[in-house]
């Protein structure tokens, strides 16, 4: 059971790191900058699993809370 525990943790600290990256990436901030809860970050990312999948999620973050995204109208973001 622990070890099961153990890792979902792993898993879920992965997940947000990756959401981190993203964020970091496209809008200067981490999670922990943002003030995130795993909670925060499982609703952005649902069951992300590509780097698109992240990207798309830190940039709706970003459009919730009006925050500017690196070269948003660029590269087709």
């Amino acid at each position: 059971m622990s070890e099961l525990l153990e890792g979902n943790a792993m898993a879920q600290a992965g997940r947000r790191q990756r959401f981190s990256e993203a964020l970091q990436r496209l809008c200067l901030i981490t999670v922990e900058d943002a003030g995130m809860s795993d909670a925060d970050v499982d609703n952005y990312i649902g069951d992300a699993q590509s780097a698109q999948d992240y990207q798309q999620a830190a940039i709706a973050y970003a459009d919730d809370y009006d925050l500017d995204v690196v070269g948003r109208g660029w590269f087709g973001i």
